[in-house]
């Protein structure tokens, strides 16, 4: 973790040791840009979720590669929440345009097929 960046968000998670950060309470997901993100298969799907989004963890990513958990052993994973039109992208939700367009389109062409029905009737 970056501790200029963020020192609020190192200090709440993790215990701090020669580069290495110890991740202090497994079972409490870090939240950052309104996104709670949760260790390995720590992670309950809450009602409201309607994707649930993996990113798994490798030595390109530096700073969490570098996080362990008090037993030694490294995260895999984390795991997060996205709203049905997002798509995972990463570490992010991203916006999926396209699927939201497709279903409007799909719920315009039965409205139209609606009214054409009741108009011919």
């Amino acid at each position: 973790m970056n501790k200029d960046r963020d020192p609020n968000v190192t200090s709440t998670y993790f215990d701090s040791e020669a580069q290495i950060y110890i991740i202090k309470k497994p079972s409490v997901p870090i939240t950052f840009d309104n996104t709670s993100y949760h260790w390995n298969g720590l992670f309950r799907k809450s009602e409201e979720a309607e994707k649930v989004c993996k990113y798994g963890l490798t030595e390109l990513d530096v700073e969490l590669f570098n996080t362990r958990f008090s037993n030694g052993t490294n995260p895999t994973a984390l795991v997060f929440e996205c709203s049905k039109w997002d798509e995972c992208c990463g570490t992010k939700c991203c916006n999926n345009i396209t699927g939201f367009l497709i279903t409007m389109g799909c719920f315009a062409m039965l409205f139209v097929l609606v009214m054409g029905v009741f108009y011919c009737a």
